[in-house]
């Protein structure tokens, strides 16, 4: 006998089978085979991977300028040149914006021009028609960090600012999928937004050079390196405290590109964390992403395979 998973596309002889547990095992067995190819949508790159399902461990990877700034078109005109040089059997989208359900991008903001209202998953699911799914690329980082029940608070620093709280291994998303999007809160002394002041971009545009270069500099002593990063950490330790004040997670993950700084990025925010009450900084422990760049893709690869058990 035949049986079609509609779902999933995917056609199981059962004549083999004789219970329902050599049915789910042999469904096990063709899904462990499936090559997912998974992307991190932002406003600077785009990056990708693909690995079997279940698996992190990515086969191939990439990434690319997403022009994002000349909008929707063209970034997903750069996404389909990635798809069209690989073999999959489903693809996943870990993607800046607030997602819906159906996975549409409900709201971005000019990062990426004209990206409210992209139905992502329709779009793709149509071309290709292949099993689609479309998460925000902050709980996609969150969910790559994830380890059994623990609880968390991911906090992504890149083109802009956002987070998630994780409380005991579930994402906290809210109502309407806005729990956590922090960078559209007013900035420390309410001049603009978190997104505008403690994020890379923003740190890059007031020291004029990339982030990596900036860190190179601080580490070799440059005064005015230590200034600029001085300046910028204000910025992160004011939305550490807004965390903490308004959640109290016991650990704080600091993601994004600029998680691979590591110990020197720990060593910089740190040294700004006196201007917290003491009550505040002693009640959490900040660590940097353990999959630093490739949490959005790894995450990705995770909520498929949730998806589809």
């Amino acid at each position: 006998m035949i049986c079609k998973l509609v779902k999933y596309d995917i056609v199981i002889d059962l004549s083999a089978c004789y219970n329902r547990k050599k049915v789910s095992v042999q469904i096990r067995r063709i899904l462990s085979v499936m090559e997912i190819l998974a992307f991190d949508i932002g406003g600077t790159n785009i990056k990708y991977g693909r690995a079997s399902l279940g698996k992190i461990h990515l086969t191939e990877k990439g990434c690319v300028p997403s022009d994002a700034d000349k909008g929707v078109d063209i970034m997903l005109q750069n996404v389909e040149r990635i798809i069209q040089r690989q073999k999959f059997d489903a693809l996943c989208f870990a993607t800046a914006g607030m997602v819906d359900r159906d996975g549409t991008i409900f709201y971005a903001n000019d990062n990426i021009p004209g990206y409210t209202g992209c139905r992502l998953k329709e779009i793709f699911e149509q071309k290709y028609s292949v099993p689609v799914c479309v998460i925000n690329d902050i709980a996609a980082a969150a969910i790559a960090e994830k380890c059994g029940e623990d609880d968390y608070y991911f906090l992504s620093l890149g083109t802009g600012v956002g987070g998630i709280y994780v409380s005991n291994g579930a994402l906290m998303t809210g109502s309407s999928f806005m729990a956590g999007q922090i960078g559209y809160l007013p900035s420390y002394g309410r001049q603009n937004e978190i997104d505008k002041t403690a994020s890379v971009r923003a740190l890059e545009k007031n020291a004029g050079i990339n982030a990596a270069e900036l860190f190179r500099l601080f580490r070799s002593g440059n005064e005015s390196a230590k200034e600029k990063l001085k300046a910028w950490s204000r910025e992160v330790v004011y939305v550490l405290s807004l965390i903490v004040g308004f959640i109290n997670p016991p650990k704080i993950i600091l993601g994004g590109g600029i998680s691979v700084q590591g110990n020197c990025l720990l060593e910089v925010i740190g040294a700004e964390m006196r201007v917290m009450p003491i009550a505040y900084r002693n009640s959490f422990t900040l660590q940097t992403a353990k999959y630093f760049n490739d949490s959005g893709v790894i995450g990705a690869l995770k909520f498929m395979t949730e998806q589809m058990k």
